[in-house]
């Protein structure tokens, strides 16, 4: 309701409602490479949600994962600082 009663016309209407989520290609190519990333870490909170003992290759690659995604993510935050 609030981009029907905030747009001027009908094309900025059309505009807003048809736009991608996310338009910029750092975001893209940032979403993309932390995917990859969260799949080692999502296996190591699923174990501990449902309160089961990961298998060793959850516990041996949660580490790393959990690293990399650490350092992907000041990467990206620094980009903003330089914007």
């Amino acid at each position: 309701m609030a981009i029907i009663k905030n747009s001027g016309d009908y094309d900025s209407f059309r505009a807003e409602i048809l736009r991608n989520p996310i338009v910029d290609e750092r975001d893209i190519n940032f979403l993309a490479d932390i995917r990859q990333l969260l799949d080692p870490i999502e296996a190591m909170r699923n174990c501990v949600a449902h309160n089961r003992r990961p298998t060793g290759s959850v516990v041996d690659n949660y580490p790393d994962a959990l690293a990399s995604l650490d350092k992907r993510l000041n990467q990206y935050l620094t980009t903003w600082q330089t914007s």
